[in-house]
């Protein structure tokens, strides 16, 4: 079935605002991360990886690839001191997460 509708890649922004997280999971009995980018105002993913390691190297190439060309004006993530590193080398807001602060 062939469709006529194509989206359109290029004029998709994301609002700026974004939580950023990763979430541990066992595969073969062994242990991965999978990184996860969520859009605060559009409540949207805007993306998700798969990773074996959770040093702040891969989360910077993670962040910086998942917004590429797109508004960075703020990051909340929680408490985590790789998380923290690779936002600042990507010169971006950071905030924490009231919830994580919370625990």
């Amino acid at each position: 079935m062939n469709s006529k509708y194509e989206f359109d890649y290029d004029n998709w922004y994301y609002s700026g605002y974004y939580l950023f997280d990763s979430l541990w999971a066992r595969i073969n009995g062994v242990w991965q991360y999978i990184l996860a980018l969520f859009d605060v105002k559009l409540n949207t993913l805007v993306s998700t990886k798969l990773v074996k390691s959770e040093d702040s190297k891969t989360i910077y190439n993670f962040l910086n690839e998942s917004l590429r060309n797109q508004k960075k004006i703020s990051i909340g993530t929680d408490l985590k001191h790789e998380y923290r590193e690779a936002i600042d080398k990507l010169k971006v807001k950071h905030h924490f997460c009231k919830f994580h602060v919370k625990q």
